[in-house]
């Protein structure tokens, strides 16, 4: 699935991530790795979206997903993108 974003988005959930690592002593990704997770975050929730037939606006259910995404950033370290 292709998943457009803004890079403001990308950007504030790499402030997220770091915050998050840092909190977890965790070593922080170089942002260009941590597209790739954003890009995968983005992309499994709104899979699950459109699987639950999301019935808002295409910029209601974006601007949901990229909460969910910093919401995910913000609980979790765990997460690895498929290849």
């Amino acid at each position: 699935m292709l998943v457009l974003y803004r890079e403001s988005d990308l950007d504030k959930a790499y402030k997220i991530d770091c915050k998050a690592r840092a909190k977890g002593n965790e070593p922080w990704l170089k942002r260009e790795q941590f597209r790739r997770v954003y890009e995968s975050l983005l992309d499994m929730h709104f899979t699950r979206a459109l699987d639950k037939n999301y019935q808002n606006k295409a910029d209601e259910l974006s601007e949901h997903i990229i909460d969910l995404v910093n919401s995910t950033l913000e609980k979790s370290l765990d997460f690895t993108p498929e290849d």
